[in-house]
C-alpha cells in the first residue's frame, strides 16, 4: 500500500471530507445534458487547462441529479467531495466487465476524473479540471489532505502492485484555477502522509549490503519532507536511518558501506 497508517490523516474511501464511497453501474443520465465541446479524447498526463467539457443542471443537490454523469457511460464509480466554495467532486471509474480489458494488462478502461462546479446560464454546470487514465486492474487509492495550505482538500491518488507495493502516486491540486498534478512519482516500499502544507515521503535508500541480497532489503530509509512553495513541493527537511547498525552503514552516503 502507498499510504502509511500514520495518525491523522485517513483514506478517503472511508468516507473523508463528509462524503462515502459509492460505487453504482453508470446508466442514462436522467435528465442532465452533457456537453463534450472539446477534445473527446482520454488525457493521459497531467491536465494544466480547463477541458471543456461540462454537465449542467439546475442546481448541485437538484433533485434528478445523477453523479453518474459525471463518468463515462457504463462504468463503475465512486465518488469523493474535495470542494464546497466552488463544489468539486473526485471521480475513480472502472470497466471490469469491458472486452478490452482482455487484450492485456496495458488496457486503460479506469481512470480518475476532477470535476468543478460553476454557474451557466440561468443553471449550474460541472467542468472537466483533470483526467488520468489507469489499466483496467487497478485498484486505485484515494487520500484527501490540504497539501497547498489553502484550505480546500488536494487529492492524492495511487495504484501499487506486488509485496514491494510498486507503482504510481499523484498529488492533484487547482493552483491558479487550473489543475495540476504536483507531485508524480512511480515508487517502490514507500509511504506517504500529507500535513498541512507538505507532503512526508518515506522511502527506501542505499543498496542491500549483504549478500544475498533479499526482494526488500536496503540500507535505510529516508523521510523527507516537501513543503508547499506557493507553486510548487520543494524539500523543505531530510532524515536518513540506516538499518543494520551492526554493519556501520554511511547514512551521509546513502546508507552504503564505510570505506
Amino acid at each position: 500500500m502507498a499510504w502509511k497508517s500514520w495518525s491523522g490523516t485517513g483514506k478517503a474511501r472511508s468516507g473523508a471530507a463528509g462524503v462515502g464511497v459509492v460505487a453504482l453501474a453508470v446508466g442514462l443520465l436522467m435528465g442532465l445534458s452533457l456537453d463534450r465541446a472539446g477534445d473527446p479524447k482520454s488525457v493521459t498526463k497531467a491536465v494544466s487547462t480547463t477541458v471543456v467539457r461540462t454537465v449542467t443542471a439546475t442546481a448541485p443537490e437538484a433533485s434528478g441529479f445523477n453523479p453518474t454523469a459525471l463518468a463515462p457511460a457504463g462504468t463503475e464509480i465512486r465518488l469523493w467531495r474535495v470542494g464546497s466554495s466552488p463544489a468539486r467532486m473526485f471521480v475513480v471509474y472502472s470497466r471490469p466487465e469491458d472486452p478490452r480489458n482482455a487484450k492485456g494488462s496495458d488496457s486503460l478502461t479506469s481512470g480518475v476524473l476532477l470535476w468543478e462546479q460553476e454557474l451557466f446560464e440561468d443553471g449550474r454546470r460541472w467542468r472537466l479540471l483533470y483526467e488520468r487514465r489507469y489499466p483496467w486492474w487497478a485498484d486505485v487509492d484515494v487520500v484527501l489532505g490540504d497539501v497547498t495550505a489553502d484550505g480546500s482538500p488536494d487529492v492524492f491518488h495511487s495504484t501499487s502492485q506486488g509485496s514491494a507495493g510498486c507503482g504510481p502516486r499523484y498529488v492533484v491540486a487547482v493552483v491558479g484555477g487550473a489543475a495540476r498534478e504536483i507531485f508524480r512519482r512511480h515508487t517502490c516500499e514507500s509511504y506517504f502522509r500529507i500535513e498541512p502544507g507538505q507532503l512526508l515521503v518515506d522511502e527506501p535508500v542505499g543498496p542491500c549490503p549483504v549478500r544475498p541480497a533479499g526482494a526488500h532489503c536496503f540500507g535505510g530509509r529516508r523521510e523527507v519532507a516537501l513543503g508547499w512553495t506557493g507553486w510548487r513541493l520543494a524539500p523543505t527537511s531530510t532524515m536518513v536511518r540506516c538499518e543494520w547498525p551492526d554493519l556501520e552503514l554511511d547514512p551521509e552516503n546513502e546508507c552504503r558501506r564505510r570505506k
